[in-house]
């Protein structure tokens, strides 16, 4: 996949993008954190990104999908 990507503001991605000129027509950047992942993108879908990565910008932090 090839796309331009751009910083959204603000960055959790929790309420209206404040720069969608910035991000439109390409990949919204987000960091993790703060409300459901959802949101994030409905708010970058709606500044008129094509997409969005959610960033993990956690020390240390991980998925677990399985506890054994």
């Amino acid at each position: 996949i090839f796309a331009n990507s751009f910083k959204a503001y603000p960055s959790h991605g929790c309420s209206p993008i404040t720069n969608p000129k910035d991000v439109q027509g390409k990949i919204a950047l987000l960091y993790r954190g703060e409300c459901m992942f959802a949101k994030k993108v409905l708010n970058a879908e709606i500044a008129g990104a094509i997409g969005a990565i959610v960033i993990d910008n956690k020390k240390d932090s991980r998925l677990t999908i399985f506890e054994i």
